[in-house]
């Protein structure tokens, strides 16, 4: 454990360990000095993987510049070092939520259009991650990357989390940390290296298709948890046809953006955000964009 629990830490008291933790990235939940609950997520400088060329991790440098609701709230960030100890930090606000995974999974009556008009405002925070970057990717997008809050009036929202492998598109060689990944969400050229906004657009198709099936399009071969390595889940989906439980109209929605070949997926967020805006009945992606700040 890079930081010890209870134990006050530039301000801030981290008192439980919140997502999958890595030998250098650890995130907390934790009190600042007034006893507001944040989110503390600390990178050990020391213990970055080779990925990391000169130390540039995008989550730190990013994540302040974000404005779009359903991404991280930025609080505050900072460096420590003392003796050999070398670590860099950032606070983001916190809210009760449960995962997407979970909340699936659930009992909760879910609405397909509220859900779809969520999933766009998802889309829409990736394509703000994605031009902040530089045309560049989340690259880790899973139902566990995604959060559900519900507010008093029972409203509920989706926000993106799990930012640590965000990236300029790559082609051969990953510039982050890969081990991380989810078997159950990656696009098939990632065994070669290759991420980039089509890469993003099919985790986000396998996403949807969970939101509206309930489970993974290739089976229970594959699932949110899934423990297979990543080589043989894409030797599966490249022999079988994904399992799409609903509409013919969303379901190629949803073909289109898991489609095993990158050039016969949407060519962007604004193009799937466009094909699920005609299925709602809505504008192009102006009309969804006005929803999104609802």
């Amino acid at each position: 454990m890079i930081l010890t629990l209870n134990t006050c830490f530039e301000g801030y008291t981290p008192v439980k360990v919140l997502e999958e933790s890595t030998l250098y990235r650890e995130v907390y939940l934790a009190n600042d000095s007034l006893g507001n609950e944040v989110i503390l997520t600390v990178y050990d400088m020391n213990r970055l993987p080779e990925a990391f060329s000169e130390g540039k991790i995008l989550e730190l440098d990013i994540v302040p510049n974000f404005t779009n609701e359903a991404l991280p709230k930025f609080e505050k960030s900072g460096n420590y070092n003392v003796g050999s100890v070398s670590l860099r930090w950032i606070t983001t606000r916190y809210c009760e939520h449960t995962t997407l995974s979970d909340f699936i999974l659930s009992d909760h009556v879910r609405n397909e259009r509220e859900m779809l008009l969520q999933f766009n405002d998802i889309l829409t925070a990736v394509k703000e991650l994605s031009i902040l970057i530089g045309e560049g990717c989340h690259n880790n997008i899973t139902t566990d990357n995604i959060i559900v809050t519900t507010s008093e009036d029972r409203e509920i929202k989706l926000h993106l989390i799990g930012l640590s492998c965000m990236s300029e598109c790559c082609r051969g060689k990953a510039s982050f940390d890969t081990n991380v990944l989810s078997s159950s969400f990656i696009a098939p050229e990632t065994l070669l290296g290759h991420y980039n906004i089509k890469t993003d657009i099919f985790s986000l198709g396998i996403v949807l298709a969970f939101i509206l099936q309930g489970k993974h399009p290739w089976g229970h071969f594959i699932g949110t948890d899934c423990l297979i390595s990543k080589t043989a889940v894409i030797r599966h989906i490249r022999k079988k046809m994904p399992s799409l439980e609903f509409p013919d109209s969303l379901k190629g929605i949803v073909s289109k953006a898991i489609a095993i070949k990158p050039s016969e997926r949407y060519q962007s967020f604004d193009e799937f955000q466009d094909a699920i805006s005609g299925y709602l009945g809505l504008g192009r992606q102006n009309e969804f964009d006005k929803n999104s700040a609802r």
